[in-house]
C-alpha cells in the first residue's frame, strides 16, 4: 500500500512540473534565420511565460537538417535552465553548430522541455560560407 501512494505521489509531482513547464512557450518568429555553416552560430529565440507563476525548465535542442522529403537529426543537446516570470517575455540567443553546405539548405530547431515536452520550433535557413566569391570578379578587385 504504502508503494502505490508514494507512486501516486511521485505521478502528481511529475503532472505538476509538466503543467508548469506548459506555461513556457516559444514565440514564433515571422520569417526563418539566416546564417552561415560552420561552428557556433547565433540565433534569436524569445520565450513568453502565459502563466501565472514562475516557470522553470530545462531546455534542449535537437537540429534537423530537412529536405522535400526528409528531416535527419544532427544534435540533440542540453541548452540552458530557463526561469521566467509571469507574463514576461524573454529574448535569448543560442549558440548552435551547423554543418557547411554548398547551397541554402533548411533546418529546424525543435526545442524541448525535459525530454519530450516539444515547446516550438525555429527555422533557420543555412548559407555556404563563400557565397560572396562568385560577386568578386564583378567588383574588379575592390571591396565588396
Amino acid at each position: 500500500m504504502k508503494f502505490w501512494k508514494r507512486g501516486w505521489l511521485i505521478l502528481v509531482a511529475e503532472f505538476c512540473a509538466l503543467a508548469v513547464d506548459a506555461q513556457l512557450q516559444l514565440v514564433p518568429n515571422a520569417s526563418a534565420q539566416g546564417v552561415f555553416g560552420g561552428a557556433a552560430r547565433e540565433i534569436k529565440i524569445v520565450w513568453h511565460n502565459a502563466g501565472d507563476q514562475m516557470t522553470n525548465a530545462e531546455i534542449r535542442a535537437r537540429v534537423f537538417q530537412a529536405s522535400s522529403a526528409t528531416a535527419v537529426l544532427l544534435t540533440d543537446a542540453p541548452w540552458k535552465k530557463l526561469s521566467v516570470l509571469p507574463q514576461q517575455a524573454v529574448v535569448e540567443s543560442a549558440t548552435l553548430d551547423f554543418p557547411a553546405v554548398k547551397a541554402e539548405t533548411k533546418f529546424f530547431v525543435q526545442w524541448l522541455a525535459a525530454t519530450n515536452q516539444i515547446l516550438g520550433v525555429t527555422e533557420v535557413l543555412v548559407y555556404p560560407t563563400n557565397l560572396l566569391a562568385e560577386l568578386k570578379p564583378l567588383a574588379h578587385g575592390e571591396a565588396i
